[in-house]
């Protein structure tokens, strides 16, 4: 009888250290701030109306860079998006919060981040996505 209680222990043990690991580990992947998504290498191919752009990027996944991928990206009324985002313009990084039929860059630290050189000039692309340099 003292041989089953004991495996019932270690097995109740076994199940709550995986379970606890399983759990640190969801919280590690799950990226910056829960609803956060953040693309790399973004290239604002076109501007469809006043909140709607086509783009193309990398979206980050558990820390790790993915495949280019295209991003229709529709800005939620609670920011002018259009004065910070800029058609034929390469973005280094982008930031923004998802809000199911809209994407916010209000809160601090969002927002779309320009690949500049060292003399503050932006890199700029064609309507394909095809870099064309850096242009003051």
């Amino acid at each position: 009888m003292a041989g089953n209680w004991r495996r019932v222990k270690l097995l109740a043990m076994l199940l709550a250290a995986f379970s606890l690991g399983y759990f640190v580990k969801a919280y590690r992947d799950q990226g910056l701030y829960p609803g956060v998504e953040e693309w790399r290498h973004v290239k604002v191919i076109q501007q469809l109306d006043r909140t709607t752009w086509n783009m193309r990027g990398h979206p980050v996944r558990y820390g790790k860079e993915q495949a280019e991928d295209d991003l229709r990206f529709t800005c939620c009324p609670d920011f002018p998006c259009e004065t910070v985002i800029h058609p034929l313009w390469k973005m280094d990084h982008f930031l923004f919060e998802e809000r199911g039929w809209c994407k916010s860059i209000l809160a601090p630290g969002l927002g779309s981040f320009y690949d500049f050189d060292s003399s503050n000039r932006v890199m700029k692309i064609d309507d394909r996505g095809n870099e064309l340099g850096y242009v003051p």
